[in-house]
C-alpha cells in the first residue's frame, strides 16, 4: 500500500473520530466540530489529489489551492487558542502577508499550475512556530496546571502538527534544494 493511501487513511480515521465526538459535552466542542469540518476538507482534497494523481492529471493547482487555505485555517484555529496578544498581532501579519507572498510568487516566479513548494515551505514553518508558541504558554505561562494535557484536544493536534510539519519542512525542504 503506498504512502499516499496511508496519508489518507489515517486522516479519514481522524475524520470519523470527530464525528463520533461531534455530539460530546465538551468545553472544547466548537473547536473539535470546526476542525473536523477542515479534516474532512483535507481529506476530500487528498483524495482528489490521488485520483488525479492515478490518472495522470495534474493536480498542482488543486494543492497550491488548498494550501492556501489550509495554512490560513490552521492560523485561525491556533489563534482562537493561543491567548497572547503578541501572537495574535503574529497571525495578523500572517493573514496579510502569506497571500501577499503568494501573489508576488505567482505573478514574478512560479506559474499556479507548479506545485509551489517555498511557499509550502513558509506555510509549514508558520505552523511549526505556531505549535512551539501553543505548547510553550500551555506548560510555561498557563497557571492552570491541575488539568491534564493529554486531556486536551489541542495538545494532542498540535504536536500532531509539530511533528507533520517538522517532517515536510525537512522533506520538502531537501527536494527543493
Amino acid at each position: 500500500m503506498p504512502l499516499t493511501y496511508i496519508y489518507i487513511l489515517t486522516i479519514g480515521i481522524s475524520v470519523i473520530s470527530g464525528l463520533l465526538s461531534w455530539h460530546q459535552p465538551n468545553a472544547d466542542r466548537p473547536f473539535i466540530r470546526k476542525f473536523t469540518l477542515f479534516l474532512l476538507l483535507t481529506f476530500l482534497i487528498e483524495i482528489a489529489g490521488a485520483y488525479t494523481s492515478a490518472y495522470r492529471i495534474s493536480n498542482a493547482a488543486l494543492f497550491n489551492g488548498y494550501v492556501i487555505i489550509e495554512f490560513i485555517l490552521i492560523s485561525y484555529f491556533f489563534r482562537s487558542v493561543i491567548h497572547s496578544y503578541r501572537f495574535g498581532k503574529y497571525i495578523n501579519i500572517f493573514y496579510i502577508l502569506f497571500p501577499t507572498v503568494i501573489l508576488i510568487n505567482n505573478i514574478l516566479h512560479q506559474d499556479f499550475n507548479v506545485f509551489q513548494a517555498n511557499i509550502y515551505l513558509i506555510g509549514s514553518f508558520h505552523v511549526i512556530i505556531c505549535c512551539i508558541f501553543y505548547l510553550y504558554e500551555q506548560f510555561f505561562l498557563i497557571s492552570n496546571l491541575e488539568e491534564q494535557m493529554s486531556r486536551k484536544p489541542m495538545f494532542w493536534i498540535s504536536s500532531g502538527m509539530l511533528f507533520f510539519f517538522a517532517a515536510s519542512f525537512l522533506i520538502m525542504g531537501r527536494s527543493t534544494s
